[in-house]
């Protein structure tokens, strides 16, 4: 580490290929590999193109109503999935596997909207290095003569913007969802989202006021 402080918080570029493009085999993808896809996507989609979308009407049409917009904002993220493909940023196998509905589905939510609407503040993929008591991370440690020693925790945390009452953290899901079992997710990734908080907040020294986990399997934003 080079960093003076243990405590540390970067931009992370989410690796997806780990050969050329034209040596990769033309199969299936994984359930964990398109979800690496999607994160990825996330990262790279340029914010100020899709509220550009979002806020202007499609062509030949004058009411500029909601569906209107979907349909600009749709067409908006599928082009930016070709530019992706275009330049070998994703295979073609890879960008199929982004729905573009389902992610104009995000920016048409509430949260997605004032994400938008502050697109040039938004930070995401933020690689955090923060250090902890080992009693925090291992209960096994709790009561034991190690207890006190410290460890470094790292991770990536997918989304956080800051508002006038404080930080808003997010985090993208793609497992499956039974319906109306949101809950399952957000029990499974309460520690997740709970190292995240006291990263975000060791690091900027600002409280996190609002924790979304947002499920891509069925549109559900849930509040952790």
């Amino acid at each position: 580490m080079t960093e003076e402080t243990s405590d540390s918080a970067v931009p992370y570029i989410q690796p997806l290929q780990e050969r050329p493009l034209f040596m990769e085999p033309d199969k299936g993808l994984s359930a964990a590999h398109k979800g690496t896809v999607m994160h990825f996507v996330m990262q790279r989609l340029d914010l100020g193109r899709l509220s550009a979308a979002m806020k202007a009407p499609v062509a030949g049409a004058g009411s500029g109503s909601e569906a209107e917009q979907s349909d600009g904002l749709v067409r908006e993220i599928s082009q930016q999935l070709t530019s992706m493909t275009d330049n070998e940023l994703l295979t073609a196998a890879e960008a199929e596997s982004v729905k573009p509905e389902a992610v104009a589905a995000f920016f048409r939510s509430p949260l997605g909207k004032r994400m938008l609407a502050i697109h040039s503040s938004i930070h995401r993929e933020t690689a955090f290095t923060i250090e902890i008591k080992c009693s925090e991370a291992i209960k096994d440690f709790a009561g034991s003569t190690a207890c006190d020693e410290t460890m470094l925790l790292q991770g990536v945390i997918d989304c956080w913007f800051e508002t006038e009452d404080g930080l808003v953290l997010l985090d993208y899901k793609t497992d499956y969802v039974p319906a109306g079992r949101s809950e399952i997710i957000r029990d499974r990734y309460r520690v997740q989202i709970d190292y995240y908080t006291k990263a975000l907040e060791k690091i900027t020294g600002k409280k996190v006021k609002e924790r979304y986990l947002y499920l891509f399997y069925s549109g559900e934003l849930v509040e952790c």
